[in-house]
Parts: structure tokens; sequence; C-alpha cells
């Protein structure tokens, strides 16, 4: 009999950090996978990015719709209670020998709360790593210390793993899996990409994101108004803005930048570009601007210099394409004139990314299935 492995996605980055994996379940007959779908993926606002998922190949086994997404106050704890209760009544109806929760999102933790409960062994991706300004961290770890079976993307974050008294056996360092798609990723013609944007061929951009900062919140609508002021006084090309996710205060971040798009001619706002056009605004951009990690994780692949503004990826180990600074504007103008210096992009060319590892997805699938069967697999020994 097959092996039932579910994962979750809740927005558009995690799905596109987990296809290749998915693909990778899919396509083995010993496996079968259940893909569960909810959060940000299911709000029109968002970007409605379901649809996307459905033009992947990848069926979809339960969506579960939770997130209230209506303003500045909108009530987490009360979504994610929703969240754990749909969630447990599918474990219910549905057999479970493997769940996947990737990376640090808040969701993550009732899913979780309920394998944990229910012993259903817990895969946990993308443990180990340090993210300072955002209550992630806390999520991260927590999640860490429920999961048995643990897939980190750098070595150092493996020995993190470890000093939280997690059994080597349990571990298998094995990089960024969504970085795999990348090595046959063809972006879009120029004259096909910019007339999407309805932009001239060759226009020079910025592609910018901007998520909440989860404790401290600095990136605020005051914040990036008056960026985008300053921003004009020196920088002559567009401003690609994608949408900020569905943590607190996202919400107003979206409806700012809507506005601000409709009456300034050289912002433009995206809910969401899709994988094809967002990866292509990433080979035709001159550099990212924001907080988002994928100035962290896929920019260097493409050798694209990423500013990254304030706390929110504070800790985590970047590659040289990335230069941090604080959220103030005298700064970023400072740290974007170093990067969008020909010399800083011709420098990054001599790098691979780091968190570039061959063959993660396999890796990944043969080291879960080598220990679905383990005696031990339920049994945390450490407990620090």
């Amino acid at each position: 009999m097959r092996k039932s492995i579910g994962a979750f996605t809740s927005i558009r980055s995690d799905f596109g950090h987990q296809l290749s994996l998915l693909n990778r379940i899919k396509s083995d007959n010993e496996l079968e996978l259940k893909l569960l779908v909810g959060g940000a993926h299911l709000i029109e606002s968002l970007g409605f990015t379901v649809n996307s998922i459905k033009e992947s190949g990848i069926e979809i086994s339960a969506t579960f719709d939770y997130l209230s997404w209506k303003d500045e106050k909108t009530n987490i704890s009360n979504d994610m209670s929703i969240l754990l209760k749909k969630f447990s009544d599918y474990t219910e109806k549905n057999n479970l020998d493997l769940m996947i929760l990737y990376g640090d999102r808040y969701e993550l933790l009732p899913l979780a709360y309920v394998c944990l409960l229910k012993n259903i062994p817990i895969a946990h991706l993308s443990g180990g790593e340090i993210t300072e300004g955002v209550i992630d961290n806390q999520i991260r770890h927590s999640i860490t210390k429920m999961a048995n079976l643990h897939y980190p993307t750098l070595d150092a974050y493996k020995q993190n793993i470890i000093q939280m008294g997690e059994e080597a056996w349990r571990i298998e360092q094995v990089g960024e899996p969504g970085l795999e798609q990348l090595s046959t990723f063809l972006p879009l013609m120029a004259d096909e990409f910019y007339q999407s944007l309805s932009l001239p061929v060759g226009a020079k951009f910025l592609l910018c994101t901007f998520h909440p900062e989860t404790i401290k919140n600095e990136i605020t609508v005051s914040f990036l108004d008056n960026l985008i002021f300053e921003l004009h006084k020196y920088y002559p090309g567009e401003l690609i803005f994608t949408g900020a996710n569905s943590d607190e205060y996202g919400n107003v971040i979206n409806q700012f930048l809507k506005q601000k798009a409709m009456t300034t001619p050289s912002v433009h706002f995206y809910e969401s570009l899709g994988q094809l056009r967002y990866y292509s605004a990433m080979t035709y951009a001159e550099a990212m601007l924001g907080n988002s990690s994928s100035g962290i994780i896929e920019a260097q692949s493409f050798f694209l210099p990423a500013l990254n503004v304030g706390k929110r990826q504070e800790g985590r180990l970047k590659n040289l394409n990335v230069v941090d600074c604080e959220a103030n504007s005298a700064h970023i103008k400072s740290n974007l004139l170093k990067v969008l210096d020909p010399a800083f992009k011709k420098n990054l060319f001599r790098f691979s990314n780091i968190f570039t590892k061959e063959k993660s997805s396999e890796k990944i699938v043969t080291h879960f299935k080598k220990n679905l069967s383990n005696k031990n697999l339920l049994l945390k020994k450490s407990i620090f």
C-alpha cells in the first residue's frame, strides 16, 4: 500500500519552494501526495493563487478557508483556531503517514499541534534558520521540536538543529529544493514580459516587495510613502511592487500600494505576478528592494542584487548579492546606489548560490522513505 504524504501551502512563495518536491512525491509509485491548500491562496485580493496551483498540474486534495483578511486588526489567533479544527477534522477522515511542513508561517503551528496529538510524523523543511525581526523565529523552532525529520538548507542550520537536541539520523541537509526548477527555467521573452506589465521593452525597474515585520514593525504606510517620494529624486526607473503577505498589517500595505499605483505613473502594483512572471522579473530587474526571502534565497541564482531592508530577515545567512540596510530613506539611498553600480553586479557572477544543492527533492524523499518505518520515529529522546 502506498504511503500517504501530506503537504500544506498557504502562500504563493511556499508553494513555489515546494513544487519540485511535490512533483517528486507525485511521481513516486510508493507514495500518494495529499496537497492541502489554504490561507492566502484562497483570497481574491491576494491574487487568488490557488489558480496557479491548479495550473501546475498538482492535484489539490483539500482546501481550508480560514483566513480573515479585512483590515489591520485581522484576528490571526481566531483564524488559527478555525484551521486547527478543520485540519483535525480532515485527519479524522483521511490517513496521513507523514505531514510535510515548510518554513515558519504561523499557519504551521495548528497543523503541527494536530499531528503531534495524533502521532502523525512531521517532516520539517527549512528548520534551524534565524530571523530575529519576526515571530517566525519562535514558530520555526517550536516546529523543530515537534517534528520528527528535518531538512535544513545549510550545514550551519543543521548544526543549530543538532544543538536543539535533535538526533543526527533525523536530519538531512538538502539545500533549498525550490531552486531545482531554476536549472531549467526559461524567462518570458523581453517583449512579452514588458508587454504584460504595459511597459516599454527594456525599461529599467526595481522589483519591490515589503512584508510587515511582526515585531516592532517599521514597514508602515508612512515609511513606504516617504520611500517612494525619495526614490523618485534619484532613481529614474519604474517601481514594480508585489503584494505583502497575509501577516497582520499586510492588507494595509497592499491597499496603500494599490492606491499609489493608481496615482503615480512609475509605481506599479500586483497582488501576485505568478511564478513565471516573477522569475522573469528577477531576470530583467536592476535590483530587488524590500524584505522578501526571495532576495536572499533565489536572487543570487539570477545574479541579481538585493537590498534587504529592515529587521525581518535579520540573522539569516545570505549570499553576497544581499546588502542589509536600515528602514530609513537615507540608508536605503546609499546602499541602493551601491548595488546598482555595475561593478557590484559583475562581481556576483563569480559566485554560486549557497542554497543550491543537487538533487534536493530526491534526497528528501529518499531520507523520509527510509525512516518512515523506523520504530523510533515518534520517540523524541532529547528535549533540549
